[in-house]
């Protein structure tokens, strides 16, 4: 079980994977565009009122790519929005009730993989300079929880310097949806296997593993929860220290030259001791021990998980077991019945031949008995 099980989590890790670096592609290429970048510097940072070319220009790349998503039935985006160099958001769709508002403090702005405090002192704070993928967040206007994939815009002239980030979010809700669809309708073998992703992101230095997407997970759901309740979906909260002992060895695998991956990775990407963190949500459903297997997700800090009830996956195991238990049992009782029948036959030929061996040593005796007294007879005559 567990073998299908990794393959499983590497199958999705790579689509995970490739379907990030799509949508990195496409944020870089509009970012990249002359353009756009001659507009983000001429009206970024001028008032609403006189910013509509950059809007324009920004509503139409979105609409394209949004089109694009649709006709390739991939999972749409939550919203796009831009900051300008010093975090204040200038544009957004779908549109924010409350526009030019600061997220200099938050992670997908400067990538700390934090966000500041409200009192914080934010002076040094930067805008990212390569792209960038925040730690999940509940969203101020759409009150879902997302992820963003953030790029930084260069200026047209000095290609050094970052003039705004350009920012994409996707529901946590949607992530693996339609490939967990996609994994139900396709399950031969009869086992309902659950997805889902952790984010290896460090807090003080240490892995927290925070669940970003789950089977579970959907947009009502998830609504419906506190931030406080949502920060406690971590696997370092509810797992034995064995299993994010490995993940941790996981994300920090270094392949040696001439070594096979899938085998560096066999030590550390599966275990018979999972538990479930939405199991503190939903316990009926999820709680227990599974099976899982993990699968790192490209050179981001996620992993992909692939989980199975770890009684239903051992069931077969054991009635082949009892199956295997009962032959043997038949079979010793087959050879204690050919031992006991070949002792039986035995004694009964024996038994068969022993009155007939008296009588065989009878008239041996009289022969014996008679010659000897033909003997003696002669030796008095003489």
């Amino acid at each position: 079980a567990l073998e299908s099980d990794v393959l499983s989590a590497n199958l999705l890790a790579d689509a995970i994977r490739s379907e990030l670096e799509r949508r990195r592609y496409e944020l870089e290429t509009l970012a990249s565009d002359g353009e756009l970048r001659q507009l983000v510097v001429d009206y970024a940072t001028k008032p609403l009122s006189e910013r509509a070319p950059l809007e324009r220009k920004l509503e139409q790349m979105w609409k394209k790519n949004d089109d694009h998503l649709e006709e390739f039935n991939r999972v749409h985006d939550a919203s796009w929005f831009l900051l300008d160099s010093s975090g204040i958001e200038r544009w957004r769709h779908p549109t924010s009730p409350t526009p030019d508002k600061d997220f200099r403090r938050r992670d997908f702005f400067h990538g700390g993989k934090f966000d500041y405090g409200e009192d914080d002192n934010l002076d040094d704070c930067r805008a990212i300079r390569d792209w960038y993928i925040s730690k999940p967040f509940k969203s101020e206007t759409s009150k879902f929880y997302v992820v963003a994939l953030a790029v930084p815009i260069k200026d047209p002239l000095d290609g050094e310097k970052v003039t705004g980030v350009l920012c994409r979010t996707l529901t946590l809700g949607t992530l693996i949806k339609d490939y967990q669809q996609s994994w139900s309708r396709k399950e031969a073998d009869g086992v309902d296997r659950k997805l889902a992703i952790v984010d290896g992101g460090h807090v003080d230095g240490k892995y927290t593993w925070q669940l970003l997407a789950h089977s579970w997970m959907d947009n009502a759901k998830l609504e419906r929860i506190s931030q406080a309740d949502f920060q406690k979906l971590r696997l370092d909260v509810v797992v034995d220290e064995e299993v994010t002992r490995d993940l941790e060895q996981l994300m920090r695998l270094s392949v040696k030259k001439g070594e096979d991956l899938a085998t560096a990775e066999a030590e550390f990407d599966r275990t018979e001791h999972y538990i479930d963190p939405v199991r503190q949500i939903d316990p009926d459903t999820y709680g227990g021990e599974w099976l899982a297997a993990f699968g790192r997700i490209g050179n981001t800090e996620w992993i992909a998980v692939v989980q199975e009830r770890k009684d239903a996956a051992l069931r077969p195991v054991e009635q082949l077991h009892a199956r295997m238990m009962t032959s043997a049992f038949g079979g010793v009782l087959v050879v204690f019945a050919l031992v006991a029948g070949a002792w039986w036959l035995n004694v009964a030929l024996v038994n068969d031949r022993n009155p007939r061996l008296p009588g065989f040593w009878r008239g041996r005796s009289n022969a014996t008995g008679s010659t000897m007294s033909l003997s003696t007879k002669q030796n008095d005559s003489a």
